[in-house]
């Protein structure tokens, strides 16, 4: 499993590598979207009855319900957030599940986000199950196919990729406990596959616009360590508890990619705890187990199991002020920017690459002390940089989405471009004195539904169908200026998409303006 992990975290922050620049992506799928089955109105089958559940229909309402009435959880009396809960077979981490849902018995609960896991499958992106049902032997559990189409227009990143949701226990081993729970509750099952950890933040923006107190709530599915001896795992499982009831999501994430922590579903678990950031929760324990606890073999090799409750909501006065100061700052447009703000910048980036490159540090910068607001604001950026010249390209990456705050998101893409661009070498010492820095500061993405609405030289453009997707910067209408041929390197450099893929209805499209500026020297 530590091989796992360390395939979680090496991919923080480069999947939006080269997004802009001129390289294809590194294709991670292993899932196709030619295999897309059909679903429309029909119910996906259950992989885990009959393993990790009974598949007679008696048997597992009986169990649920006795799990139920066994659980007795911390007294919860806030508006429930989300949970994090264990998805191992129901006669190991059974017991402990039904303390997350216990929480949730006489409430009017309408959507019930479900995350999980891929164990098996690799893709790039999120999937979200749009339509149907998932099957268990209680019947059918529908999918609330508004918030899921919703979810797909909040950012790239979500794709419909049902075939992501096959032969996979982790979401469907909560759906039991919401049918016997919630009855009238419908779900949003949403697969991550190893994400990094701005797809968890992007996936935690979009859920937390469209959270509604008491009427919505996200389960978190996944377990703890795995194969240590029992004196180790529980020593291992309590420092991770900890960090996750205290939302300390850097340092759960920092645990996680040392070895000392593990969780198989860090993506859903680490997407929880920034929507419970976002709005305002905090977290209780709710209880802890093993396999060795539940078979009374505590000498073996066992699997932790945890669970979590994030719970409370800022004030409404509070929360309107945040989604204010948000809306101000996606409505801001481009070419508004002072010579000053540009000035200051460049000057973070260049300093952050100096440092960085000579000495392996990254500078701290006291933004606040700058009093320049737009530095604190949170928009999508890229830093290019060009050597000599002929301003030759060696190095660009960047955030599509408003992950962080400017000026953090300048020093993240500073280091990024110049040493994990996987096109080039990383930048050395005696090379800095003839690189050129260029930031690249773009609006909030639009989705478009005619390709004549795409402006040549003014807007970005991003295509997105299933786990294939690609981006051009505006900048590259200057060195393909037809827009046929623009759209056609987009889809087929970038995304992997055939060349005319653009003109497909399947394919959604998404534009955007930057103001883009660079260093005089």
């Amino acid at each position: 499993m530590k091989i796992i992990y360390s395939l979680f975290f090496a991919a923080i922050l480069l999947i939006l590598v080269a997004f802009g620049c001129n390289a294809k992506p590194a294709a991670t799928a292993s899932v196709s979207p030619e295999k897309t089955p059909e679903r429309s109105t029909n119910v996906k089958r259950s992989y885990a009855a009959g393993g990790f559940f009974p598949a007679n229909q008696v048997e597992l309402r009986m169990m649920v319900e006795k799990y139920l009435k066994d659980a007795k959880p911390p007294e919860v009396d806030e508006p429930i957030v989300a949970v994090v809960s264990p998805h191992a077979g129901y006669p190991f981490s059974g017991p402990l599940a039904a303390y997350d849902f216990k929480l949730f018995e006489g409430k009017q609960i309408k959507t019930v986000y479900i995350l999980g896991i891929n164990h098996r499958a690799g893709f790039d992106g999120i999937s979200v199950y749009t339509g149907g049902a998932y099957g268990t032997p209680l019947g059918a559990a529908k999918v609330d196919e508004e918030a899921a189409a919703k979810l797909l227009k909040a950012s790239p990143r979500f794709m419909d990729l049902p075939q992501a949701h096959e032969n996979e226990h982790s979401l469907e081993v909560m759906v039991p406990f919401i049918q016997v729970v919630l009855p009238d509750a419908k779900i949003v099952p949403i697969v991550f596959s190893w994400p990094n950890l701005e797809d968890c933040k992007i996936a935690a923006k979009a859920l937390a616009e469209q959270f509604v107190p008491g009427e919505t709530v996200v389960v978190a599915s996944s377990d703890m360590s795995h194969d240590h001896l029992y004196k180790e795992a529980v020593s291992m499982d309590k420092g991770t508890l900890e960090l996750m009831k205290n939302l300390d999501v850097e340092g759960l994430a920092a645990r996680l990619q040392s070895g000392k922590g593990e969780l198989c579903g860090a993506g859903p678990v680490l997407t929880a705890m920034f929507l419970a950031k976002e709005l305002g929760a905090h977290g209780t324990i709710l209880g802890y187990t093993t396999s060795g606890d539940v078979v009374g073999d505590t000498r073996s090799r066992i699997v932790g199991y945890g669970a979590v409750a994030f719970s409370g909501m800022k004030k409404t006065s509070e929360k309107k002020n945040d989604e204010e100061e948000r809306i101000t700052a996606a409505g801001k447009d481009a070419d508004t920017l002072t010579g000053q703000e540009k000035k200051a910048m460049l000057s973070i980036a260049r300093q952050t690459l100096d440092e960085f490159i000579k000495e392996g540090n990254v500078p701290k910068i006291d933004f606040k002390k700058l009093n320049m607001p737009v530095l604190e604001e949170r928009r999508g950026l890229f830093v290019t940089l060009h050597k000599g010249k002929n301003k030759d390209l060696r190095g660009c990456i960047g955030y599509i989405e408003a992950i962080k705050p400017v000026g953090e998101a300048i020093q993240d893409m500073a280091v990024n471009a110049s040493t994990k661009d996987p096109r080039f070498r990383p930048v050395s010492p005696g090379e800095l004195k003839d690189i050129k820095i260029e930031i690249s500061l773009l609006s909030p993405l639009k989705r478009i539904t005619n390709p004549d609405d795409i402006i040549p030289f003014k807007n970005g453009v991003v295509v997105k169908q299933g786990w294939h997707q690609g981006l051009f910067l505006p900048q590259v209408w200057e060195q393909i200026p037809d827009k046929n041929t623009f759209m056609e390197h987009l889809c087929a450099g970038k995304a992997g998409l055939a060349p005319d893929a653009w003109k497909d209805k399947k394919t959604e499209l998404y534009v955007f303006t930057v103001e883009h500026f660079e260093e005089e020297h």
